[in-house]
C-alpha cells in the first residue's frame, strides 16, 4: 500500500488508504463514494513534487452550481430526502472531521490546500466565466 496516500472516510470517521472507491463526503446522498476517481494520481504526483503525504477529503457534489455550493445558500442541490441545502457548511464539517481523525490515528497537519474541480454545471447552464470566478472566490 501506498503509505503517503490517505483519505478521509465518513462513514467510519478514520484516515484510510486512498483507493479507486471510497467514501466521500456525499455517500449518503449519492449512493456510495467516488469509483474511479484521480486522487491516488493526484497524490503520487504530490508526493513525487513535494515528498509530502496527504489526506484528501472528498467533499465532491455532482450536479451542483457553484451558486449552491456558497455560504448560506438556500438552495438544495436535489430533492435527497437527508437535504443538502447549506453544502458549504457541510464541507466545513467534514474539513473539522478529518482534522479531529488524523489527530486521532496520529498524523500531523502540515498545510491547508483545496483543490477545486467544479464547473460542469455551471458551463452547461451557460454561466459566464466572469460570474463563475466570483462565485469561487466566494467560497
Amino acid at each position: 500500500p501506498i503509505i503517503y496516500a490517505k483519505n478521509y472516510d465518513p462513514v467510519t470517521d478514520t484516515i484510510l488508504p486512498i483507493s479507486n472507491t471510497m467514501n466521500h463526503l456525499n455517500h449518503f446522498l449519492e449512493g456510495g463514494g467516488s469509483r474511479g476517481n484521480a486522487w491516488l494520481a493526484f497524490a503520487n504526483t504530490w508526493y513525487e513534487l513535494t515528498g509530502n503525504g496527504l489526506v484528501v477529503l472528498s467533499a465532491g457534489r455532482g450536479g451542483a452550481s457553484i451558486s449552491q455550493l456558497q455560504k448560506g445558500n438556500t438552495s438544495p442541490v436535489s430533492t435527497d430526502p437527508v437535504g443538502d441545502a447549506d453544502y458549504y457548511q457541510r464541507m466545513l464539517a467534514g474539513y473539522t472531521s478529518t482534522k479531529a481523525a488524523m489527530a486521532t490515528q496520529g498524523y500531523t497537519q502540515g498545510g491547508t490546500y483545496a483543490v477545486f474541480h467544479q464547473g460542469e454545471t455551471d458551463q452547461q447552464n451557460g454561466l459566464n466565466p466572469v460570474s463563475y470566478r466570483d462565485g469561487l472566490k466566494q467560497i
